[in-house]
């Protein structure tokens, strides 16, 4: 039995079951703010709906950015202490990766999924889905929609999923006319649908170090050089 994380966005979700099937329980919560308090009584509940305990779980799984910066640290928190706690793998996905997985309706070829990163520009990533794995044809990147349009136009992407402003999508959908499709629900049981595909997700191999891949450095800490005139060092999970 693994157990799915995913407080990347606006969405709080969690899910338990098996490799590659829908889930035995899940459940989602609307809110960011609500992520840190709500999380692990939403696991609580789901195990006791499963009636799974810790010691029966095969491993955790978790988006790992980018995202919200807070949000992201939320469900990597809890997906530390747990498999820290029982020794037990943690394994990661892409944000982006999990948006163009559950996108609907479903599409052959390239998926392009995006995320708001404010300042005018867009985190994005693009994958090719197959009943066996996953191909990463655009690994995440940061850049404005003009540029984007032009490092995807020649992988002939089918569709275009995620959570951006009206105005970049739009941009991304007359340029690439590409079909605009809806993210899902939620991300946790698309994890489980994504745990058996080569290519989707890896395992983390040291965790007490590990943290998420947030993008960018968070919004207040630029707001804090601006003031400040100086950079702070790299967090981790950001380029140095």
């Amino acid at each position: 039995m693994w157990l799915a994380l995913d407080t990347s966005g606006d969405t709080a979700s969690v899910a338990i079951g098996r490799a590659g099937s829908a889930p035995m329980a899940d459940a989602a919560l609307q809110g960011a703010r609500k992520h840190a308090g709500a999380l692990v009584p939403m696991i609580d509940r789901l195990m006791s709906e499963t009636r799974t305990d810790a010691t029966g779980l095969e491993g955790i799984l978790v988006t790992d950015g980018p995202g919200s910066f807070t949000g992201l640290r939320v469900s990597a928190s809890v997906a530390k202490a747990i498999g820290l706690t029982r020794g037990i793998p943690v394994r990661t996905a892409p944000s982006l990766m999990v948006l163009a997985a559950g996108a609907l309706p479903r599409h052959d070829g390239p998926i392009l999924a995006v995320l708001d990163a404010l300042r005018g520009e867009l985190y994005a990533a693009a994958y090719e889905f197959a009943p066996d794995g996953v191909v990463t044809r655009l690994a995440p990147i940061v850049a404005g929609p003009e540029d984007l349009v032009a490092k995807v136009a020649s992988l002939g992407v089918k569709g275009i999923v995620g959570h951006a402003p009206e105005a970049h999508v739009a941009t991304l959908h007359e340029r690439l006319g590409a079909a605009r499709l809806a993210p899902p629900p939620a991300g946790a049981p698309v994890l489980l649908a994504l745990l058996p595909l080569t290519g989707a997700l890896t395992t983390v191999a040291d965790l007490r170090r590990w943290e998420p891949v947030y993008g960018r450095p968070a919004e207040a800490q630029r707001k804090w050089e601006e003031t400040h005139g100086r950079p702070l060092p790299p967090a981790p999970g950001l380029p140095g």
